[in-house]
C-alpha cells in the first residue's frame, strides 16, 4: 500500500505524539519489574552459601544480582523520565500552537493525557464519527515540521563542525 505525502505526514505527527504513551508504558514496566525484585528479594532471605553459587555459575535471584537489577531498573527510569519530560515539553508545544480549542483539547486528551477514545467521546460528548473527523482535522492543524527541521540543522550544524574539525587537523599536519 503506498502512502501519499498527506498520509504520510499524518501518520509522522500521530508517531510523533504518541511518543509519551510509549515512554509512559517504559516507565510503568520498569516499576513494576522493581516491585517484583523487591518482593523476591523480601521472601528470599536466606544465607547465601558462595561456594554452591560460584560451582552453578551464580544464582539468578541471589541479593546481589535482584539489587544489581533493580537498580539498573531505577537507573532507566530516570533516565526515561527524562526524555518523558522533554518530550511532554514539544509535544505540549505542538499542541498549544493549534488555534481551535476543540482540536486542541481532542489533542490534548489523546495524546498528551493518554486517553483511550472511549473516553475521549465520553468527555467531549461526541460521537465516534464525529470525533474521528475532528481528529483528522486536528492532525492537520498540527504543526511538527519544526521539530524535524531542528534535528535536521542539528545534524548539518554537527557535520559542518566534524569537517571545520577536519580542515583544522589538516591544517596542523600541513604546517
Amino acid at each position: 500500500m503506498v502512502l501519499n505525502r498527506q498520509e504520510r505526514q499524518t501518520n509522522q505527527k500521530k508517531k510523533f505524539l504518541s511518543k509519551l504513551w510509549y515512554i509512559k508504558r517504559l516507565i510503568a514496566s520498569n516499576e513494576e519489574k522493581i516491585k517484583d525484585r523487591r518482593a523476591m528479594l523480601k521472601h528470599n532471605i536466606k544465607p547465601i552459601d558462595y561456594a554452591k553459587e560460584q560451582i552453578k555459575g551464580g544464582n539468578k535471584y541471589s541479593w546481589d544480582n535482584l539489587i544489581y537489577e533493580i537498580d539498573n531498573l531505577e537507573r532507566e527510569i530516570i533516565d526515561n523520565t527524562v526524555e518523558l519530560v522533554k518530550t511532554e515539553r514539544e509535544i505540549f508545544d505542538c499542541i498549544k500552537n493549534v488555534e481551535d480549542l476543540q482540536y486542541r483539547l481532542l489533542l490534548q486528551y489523546r495524546y498528551f493525557d493518554c486517553k483511550d477514545w472511549l473516553e475521549i467521546d465520553h468527555l467531549l460528548k461526541i460521537e465516534a464519527n464525529t470525533r474521528n473527523r475532528k481528529h483528522s482535522e486536528a492532525l492537520k492543524a498540527v504543526k511538527i515540521d519544526k521539530f524535524f527541521q531542528k534535528v535536521k540543522k542539528d545534524k548539518i550544524n554537527f557535520n559542518h563542525i566534524f569537517y571545520l574539525m577536519q580542515c583544522k587537523i589538516f591544517h596542523y599536519v600541513i604546517h
